[in-house]
């Protein structure tokens, strides 16, 4: 809902067509998402239930990777305590939706942990066929373009602008800027833009704080709930005036 969404909409505008995706699951996102607790997955406790439940957020990414015309595999990628009985339950999973599925254990066993992967994704390629589009015509509406962002992808019923949103849409108006893409910047946890709410919540509300301009790299950023985001750095950043020298650390002050 997030990278993949950016990719497309942003830079696959820039001539790149995806051919497949692949969609990397685990045992640790799936409980989390069915409403384990962290603890209790740190201590890779069974739980068969939230194992099931935390597919329907799995089932919410598939959506939205169709909607983009795109074919795609799932790739289990596998760790040292999950059971046979677990993956046997996401593959069952793969095939109602008709999806190629292998585990990816090349975390123990390197590149051959990824053969019978890099197989399947390389069938699928040669006998599904992309039908790549982007989810919104840039002449669209700032708005309406935010909010099929937030209804297709996210799931929300509604979005709500803030005032000072508000007055950026304006100054974006005024700029002749309103035909850049959206970069949406929300909580990679969550569907929503509150991280707390886990799984597939549906007809939620997105609230948007503020719509900063980012003119040099073409794309305007609305900012959403209490999400933060990174500094940018200036021209001359001052880690490079730190060096040591005679054995002392110099430019920090």
């Amino acid at each position: 809902d997030l990278g993949a969404e950016k990719f497309f909409n942003i830079v696959c505008r820039h001539g790149i067509k995806p051919d497949i995706v692949v969609l990397v699951v685990s045992i640790r996102a799936l409980k989390w998402h069915g409403g384990m607790s962290l603890e209790d997955i740190k201590k890779r406790r069974k739980s068969i239930r939230a194992l099931k439940k935390g597919r329907e957020d799995s089932e919410k990414h598939i959506e939205n990777i169709q909607l983009f015309g795109l074919p795609l595999g799932i790739a289990w990628n596998r760790f040292s305590g999950d059971r046979d009985e677990e993956i046997d339950i996401v593959e069952k999973f793969a095939e109602q939706h008709d999806i190629p599925f292998a585990v990816a254990d090349v975390y123990t066993q390197g590149g051959e942990g990824g053969i019978e992967l890099a197989g399947k994704i390389i069938d699928t390629i040669y006998n599904r066929k992309p039908r790549f589009r982007f989810l919104y015509d840039l002449d669209m509406d700032v708005k309406e373009k935010i909010e099929t962002i937030a209804k297709k992808i996210y799931g929300a019923g509604r979005v709500v602008y803030s005032v000072t949103a508000e007055d950026d849409i304006r100054i974006i108006k005024k700029l002749a800027l309103t035909n850049l893409p959206i970069c949406m910047a929300k909580t990679p946890y969550s569907l929503t833009d509150d991280p707390s709410k886990r799984g597939r919540p549906k007809n939620f509300k997105i609230t948007i704080k503020e719509i900063r301009i980012s003119a040099g790299a073409g794309f305007l950023v609305p900012i959403t709930g209490k999400i933060t985001t990174m500094p940018g750095l200036p021209a001359k950043p001052a880690a490079e005036k730190i060096d040591v020298k005679n054995g002392k650390i110099v430019g920090v002050k």
